[in-house]
């Protein structure tokens, strides 16, 4: 898992994973890449929200490669 790096803003770390994203997508090829699947809202070890404009920026990225996003979302 990435850390956030001392000083960082949380909208600076989602700016950095979302490049790190694009960075990956081009190396692998857009056409190998079926999907991508995030939980929201991780709950292991108490509720964790992603930081500051990371899903905005995840599915700007998903969006320029027309990359599938899913939401692996569990409701009660």
């Amino acid at each position: 898992m990435l850390k956030n790096i001392a000083g960082e803003t949380e909208e600076e770390y989602s700016t950095r994973l979302a490049n790190n994203l694009e960075e990956l997508i081009v190396k692998e090829g857009p056409d190998t890449i079926a999907a991508f699947i995030a939980e929201p809202v991780t709950g292991a070890g108490g509720v964790i929200p992603p930081p500051a404009t990371y899903f905005e920026k995840i599915q700007a990225v998903l969006k320029k490669y027309d990359i599938l996003f899913v939401a692996d979302e569990v409701f009660p």
